[in-house]
């Protein structure tokens, strides 16, 4: 349609003379709407594009916003929770394995004390029947509850060990390196302290559990750390 229209007046142009000059006159007014038009026409196409371009850009980061956000709320939720299991299973580690250890003098509690204490006791039913009729009873209180608290200590350490691999997607490689690693030297120190129950005066037995123990102390500050910085700790204060 437009090169019909430019083909009109090219003709009328032909013809020269003062309808030349009029119809030039026209073309020009005409022309100049007509390049306004197509102009504004193409300005509108332009704008919608630039729209539609926004639109979906907009979207995209909005969509990788919100995986970033669930991510980091992710984290706010998966560090506390494994610092927390982290700091139960190297408590009950601690304790178990502490040179520290002190039981009640059954031998020498008359019936009612022994009794009382055996109700309140995690002994099963049968150990404290057993125990009653032990002439060393403090050595059997001893084992017994030893077995007893290992088994604890093994369900907290397997406990927190299982929660890190399952959550390990949500930790980067530094946290995670330093959670297995500690989660290792405290299995390492429940298991050697198995050595307790016959060995409870060895030196060597308590200088090794000492050892082992020594070697978590500064894995636990150095992840206290990289936790602290990536839940913006400072930030906080």
């Amino acid at each position: 349609m437009d090169s019909e229209i430019l083909k009109f007046f090219g003709e009328i142009i032909a013809y020269g003379g003062s309808t030349a000059i009029i119809f030039y006159s026209i073309l020009r007014t005409f022309g100049q709407k007509w390049l306004e038009e197509k102009f504004s026409k193409r300005l509108e196409e332009f704008k919608r594009f630039q729209n539609q371009e926004f639109e979906k850009y907009r979207f995209e980061i909005n969509k990788l916003f919100n995986r970033i956000s669930k991510i980091h709320e992710k984290e706010f939720e998966v560090l506390p929770l494994a610092w927390q299991k982290l700091q139960t299973s190297h408590g009950l580690v601690s304790q178990m394995t502490s040179s520290l250890q002190s039981y009640p003098n059954l031998d020498k509690m008359n019936s009612q004390e022994l009794n009382e204490f055996l109700k309140k006791s995690k002994l099963f039913d049968f150990q404290k029947n057993e125990l009653l009729n032990e002439p060393e009873k403090v050595d059997y209180y001893r084992k017994k509850i030893f077995w007893i608290n290992y088994n604890e200590v093994a369900h907290s350490i397997m406990e927190f060990h299982n929660y890190i691999v399952l959550n390990k997607i949500f930790l980067n490689k530094e946290m995670f390196d330093l959670f297995s690693e500690i989660d290792s030297r405290i299995y390492e120190s429940h298991l050697l302290s198995a050595e307790l129950v016959e060995h409870s005066n060895s030196m060597d037995v308590w200088k090794t559990l000492r050892e082992a123990n020594n070697k978590v102390q500064p894995l636990m500050i150095r992840l206290e750390e990289v936790i602290q910085k990536k839940l913006h700790f400072d930030d906080a204060l």
